[in-house]
């Protein structure tokens, strides 16, 4: 009888309790089940994303030859630029033209370093949309190597960016026009 037992509390412990038991309801989990059933496996919520190539080079390096990290950031940020022309069909200087904005400042930013680029490296950054709020937008960078290793994942947040009409030396976020969000893929 005792192995029987054993037996039965093995089935239980491995997941196979279907086996005797009868299944328990599922647990629901309120707010995060809804995220779940929206964006878990099998689900596809795609933001824009743009994959820019370009060749390191000598400028970018520092006297041990290897990419010196400030010099990523300035990558990154016309990977930002390259993301919005492709997304939206116009430049940046006609985006800041046509949307009445001053800009698309960077309020917050980092980096995980895993290997480093040299001279003479052809990389590949691959930017992508990853959330937009009312006024703000996150954007992930990642930069591979020609071999195909990662040598950086990088994000940051930035805001639509508008002077303030009461005071010029301020200014202050403004909400993304609907078409913006649209081409970068936002739900409505």
């Amino acid at each position: 009888m005792w192995c029987w037992i054993r037996w039965i509390r093995s089935l239980r412990r491995w997941g196979r309790k279907d086996f005797f038991f009868e299944k328990k309801k599922q647990k629901t989990f309120g707010p995060l089940r809804a995220l779940w059933d929206r964006y878990g496996p099998g689900k596809r919520f795609l933001m824009f994303s743009f994959t820019r190539r370009l060749t390191v080079e000598w400028g970018d390096c520092d006297p041990a030859g290897i990419v010196y990290y400030p010099r990523y950031f300035a990558m990154f940020d016309a990977s930002t630029a390259a993301l919005f022309a492709a997304a939206l069909g116009y430049n940046k200087f006609e985006m800041l033209r046509r949307h009445g904005i001053i800009g698309i400042p960077m309020v917050d930013t980092g980096a995980k370093f895993f290997s480093p680029s040299r001279y003479g490296d052809e990389v590949a950054i691959e930017s992508r949309i990853a959330f937009i709020k009312r006024s703000s937008f996150g954007v992930n960078h990642s930069l591979r190597r020609a071999d195909g290793m990662t040598a950086i994942e990088a994000h940051e947040t930035r805001v639509w960016a508008a002077k303030n009409p009461e005071r010029e030396d301020e200014i202050f976020g403004q909400p993304l026009p609907a078409e913006v969000r649209e081409k970068l893929g936002a739900e409505s």
